[in-house]
């Protein structure tokens, strides 16, 4: 309706329902731009994710349950092996079979930039990012590394720091790879940089091009944070006074004043987003999420999954229900439900489910079936005004009693916040 929107798609790293804007121990201004999406936009107040970063992304990405690519495990210690670290030499094939999204929105005609964490498999040049879909990719591809170092995740059997033939070398995962030339590269000019600042900086760079292109862009802003990594608070220094000292009165738990240090980072990021799409573009969709829960009993920073049961790794509702929401000029501000891993029906676009809606180009013979269930008409205002009550077709999709209304008040959607608010930590809460 009305063409294809450029999108922006923000993935959290370990991110449960108690550290965003349901969150009963962190200060509102950590998430302000973050909170400010979600009142203006749609939360999808049912969103499911995976336990886990490599099985919830190859979720993400082909539009399938774990059990379906080959990423699922008998119980969390057989599960934790299909984890892709920096050493790790299998992927989701390339095939027929697994379309992935960004492949997906390339045949709608999109101009697509992933900037982030991949964690789908490098071992081959065919598995990378600029292979699957994408133009380009700065980021890195295994699953976690230093917030300012960059040096991959360590175990003892494999050091990131090491010395052989008497010179010293020090493992980073930090890639700058373009599809035009096929190259992929060590961004090591990029070393020393706080992660999740230098994913902002190259997500706004991209978005800012949106305004020089006839294509529509998707950009894939896979956040480093809040991932349990060393170096989570190494830009401490850079909170704001305020925001310092509502964190150290939320709580007194060292770890999770670490994990808020990171989100008040990741929120000014997805701040710095919003203000560059209002003004480069002048049709888009936000989708934020979790690619999985949280770990409340980090080595670096905790997270929160109350008041949900289980951790990261555990298929209890704490490692797989995730905070989400939908913003964009074009939708009504209500919650909604949305099952699934597949976020194509979302954003109005290749539905992979229903190929006949997708444009022309992207309509190919064996586009692949996907998990989801459409959840459009949910989403559609004109659908909405269609039904009787208050919450028309969400009312046949949500459990009896079970309504999210942004402003408390049913029937009445919140009122988007202004984009000159975003970003702003004395703006004004939507009431």
């Amino acid at each position: 309706e009305g063409g294809a929107p450029d999108i922006v798609h923000i993935v959290l790293d370990d991110i449960g329902m108690n550290d965003l804007w349901h969150s009963s121990d962190l200060p509102s201004s950590v998430m302000t731009n973050i909170k400010a999406l979600q009142e203006g936009g749609v939360e999808l107040s049912n969103y499911y994710g995976q336990s886990f970063c490599t099985p919830a992304r190859a979720a993400l990405m082909s539009g399938k349950f774990i059990h379906r690519t080959g990423f699922a495990g008998a119980d969390v210690h057989g599960a934790v092996t299909y984890e892709i670290t920096a050493w790790s030499n299998f992927s989701l094939a390339r095939s027929t079979e697994h379309v992935f999204l960004s492949e997906t929105l390339k045949a709608a005609g999109y101009e697509n930039h992933g900037v982030g964490k991949w964690n789908l498999g490098h071992c081959n040049s065919a598995l990378l990012p600029t292979s699957r879909g994408f133009d380009s990719w700065l980021g890195y591809f295994g699953a976690g590394i230093g917030y300012t170092s960059h040096l991959v995740e360590a175990t003892s059997q494999a050091p990131n720091v090491f010395s052989y033939g008497g010179v010293k070398y020090m493992l980073r995962d930090m890639v700058r790879c373009d599809a035009t030339s096929g190259v992929c590269k060590a961004a090591t000019d990029e070393a020393g940089v706080y992660s999740t600042t230098l994913i902002t900086r190259e997500s706004v760079s991209r978005v800012k091009g949106m305004a020089n292109t006839s294509s529509p862009t998707y950009v894939y802003a896979s956040y480093h944070g809040v991932h349990d990594d060393y170096g989570v608070n190494d830009t401490q220094s850079e909170v704001p006074p305020a925001v310092m000292l509502a964190i150290n009165e939320a709580t007194t738990m060292v770890r999770r004043k670490n994990f808020a240090v990171g989100m008040y980072f990741v929120d000014e990021g997805v701040g710095a987003l919003a203000r560059a799409l209002a003004t480069h573009s002048t049709d888009y969709v936000i989708v934020l999420h979790a690619d999985n829960g949280g770990s409340p009993c980090g080595s670096h920073c905790d997270s929160n999954n109350h008041p949900y049961r289980g951790t990261k790794f555990y298929d209890f509702e704490g490692a797989v229900k995730l905070p989400s929401l939908v913003y964009s000029p074009r939708l009504a501000a209500r919650a909604c439900l949305a099952r699934g891993p597949d976020l194509a029906p979302i954003l109005f676009l290749a539905d992979r489910k229903h190929p006949e809606r997708a444009p022309p180009q992207a309509r190919t013979s064996k586009i692949g079936c996907t998990a989801s269930k459409d959840q459009t008409t949910t989403m559609s205002a004109d659908e909405l005004r269609e039904k009787t009550g208050p919450y028309g077709a969400r009312q046949r999709l949500l459990p009896k009693g079970s309504h999210c209304c942004p402003t408390g008040r049913e029937g009445q959607p919140a009122s988007r916040p202004p984009a000159a608010a975003w970003g702003r930590r004395d703006a004004p809460r939507v009431s």
